[in-house]
């Protein structure tokens, strides 16, 4: 999470990351690339396995 400090001292919160370190040089990118997945293929696999995910439950 991002936060900004005020001059008054109030703690203001910018933005959650939800993804954080997704870029062509975080962790997660350099893994996969690694096993010789590139971002692309790294995205179309996320993206899959949450559609598969939310076919499953709505199934149920």
């Amino acid at each position: 999470m991002d936060y900004l400090l005020d001059g008054d001292g109030g703690v203001w919160l910018l933005e959650a990351n939800t993804m954080p370190g997704f870029t062509g040089h975080s962790l997660l990118p350099m893994a996969a690339r690694a096993e010789g997945l590139e971002m692309p293929a790294l995205c179309a696999h996320l993206i899959r396995v949450a559609m598969n995910a939310r076919d499953t439950q709505h199934a149920v």
